[in-house]
């Protein structure tokens, strides 16, 4: 299943589709959400984030709040997101995705497992309380700078709820079901 908001209109969906060869196993469902969205997470054996350049994947942090295997390119925004939780692959190649797929494929009591443990990293790590902590700190960091008569720009600690809202990403982060 390839989901997304492009619904054939752009190169990459039009590449895709060709790469596909009309392979009636491969659907191109366009943007999808709601209870579709839900279900689709919730009955899927592994969720892959291809992405070579990106913030915190919000869709990677959904993924993994429903117990979904996550497969995701190395870049650091998912390394951190994922942690030991899924698999990470080397970005922009395709044969160590397909391979980290088909271990997906052959290996379902461990790839639950992984599933599993990425559903408790989202609890444990994006929660309203911890954004709202994290959001609150910032907040108050940049109050006294500014007070104490510094222009330094002050930033987030480094942490995927730091990034998150770094990146304006804080809306989501209380997905974990």
């Amino acid at each position: 299943v390839v989901a997304g908001a492009d619904g054939g209109s752009g190169r990459y969906a039009r590449d895709l589709r060709a790469l596909a060869a009309d392979d009636p196993r491969i659907l191109f469902t366009g943007h999808i959400e709601g209870e579709l969205l839900q279900s689709m997470f919730c009955h899927s054996g592994a969720y892959a984030q291809p992405s070579e350049i990106e913030g915190l994947a919000l869709s990677l942090i959904e993924a993994m709040s429903y117990g979904t295997l996550c497969i995701a390119s190395d870049i650091p925004e998912n390394q951190e997101a994922v942690g030991t939780c899924g698999l990470l692959f080397h970005s922009g190649d395709s044969r160590d995705l397909a391979s980290r797929l088909n271990w997906a494929v052959k290996n379902p009591p461990e790839a639950s497992i992984l599933g599993a443990r990425a559903r408790q990293r989202v609890a444990q790590l994006y929660t309203w309380d911890r954004v709202t902590d994290a959001l609150e700190d910032l907040y108050g960091r940049t109050i006294r700078q500014y007070l104490r008569g510094s222009s330094a720009v002050v930033r987030p600690a480094t942490s995927p709820v730091a990034e998150a809202v770094r990146y304006g990403h804080a809306e989501i982060l209380n997905t974990a079901r």
